[in-house]
């Protein structure tokens, strides 16, 4: 299962920025855990951050629109592989208290995989969201084409914490 967000933070310990992601879902026993293999930020602050702190692939984009509002919003990348992903959103439902624990587990250039506790809490809107990927490379398989159901964020408050190793088991 994948996931995909197009995020806009007022406030961050780097400032205000935008970004897109898709992260992967996926069951260890009970525990369901994330991997972001793909993260794109119009933040130079942020990005350096994102791959240092917890080795997210941050790369740059530009993000035109209010993401987590109903309306359109377009992201382009800012590299040599150009990819555009287009989320037009309309909400479908009164906001409602969400909150969520999770694990995002981060393959790190020192070695290892690490998983990262993180956390969700705010208040959301159903939704449906139509998306649009134009892609020379891998995008379109980890973000969608089409209409799905989703979720806008009134508000939202999200914290990464302190990355540690995950413990390799033998069998």
């Amino acid at each position: 299962m994948t996931m995909g967000a197009v995020i806009e933070y007022l406030d961050s310990p780097v400032d205000g920025y935008r970004e897109v992601l898709a992260a992967a879902a996926f069951r260890r026993g009970l525990r369901m855990l994330f991997h972001c293999p793909f993260i794109a930020v119009d933040s130079l602050a942020s990005l350096a951050a994102g791959r240092k702190n917890w080795s997210l692939p941050k790369v740059l984009v530009a993000v035109d629109g209010q993401p987590g509002h109903s309306g359109t919003t377009t992201c382009r990348s800012k590299s040599e592989a150009p990819w555009t992903v287009t989320a037009s959103a309309r909400a479908l439902s009164p906001a409602l208290p969400m909150a969520k624990n999770f694990l995002l587990w981060q393959e790190f250039p020192s070695g290892g995989l690490h998983e990262i506790p993180a956390r969700l809490s705010g208040r959301v809107r159903l939704a449906l969201i139509d998306i649009d990927v134009e892609s020379s490379h891998r995008l379109e398989r980890l973000v969608r084409p089409g209409r799905h159901l989703g979720l806008l964020a009134d508000t939202m408050s999200a914290t990464l914490g302190v990355p540690r190793p995950v413990p390799i088991e033998r069998r």
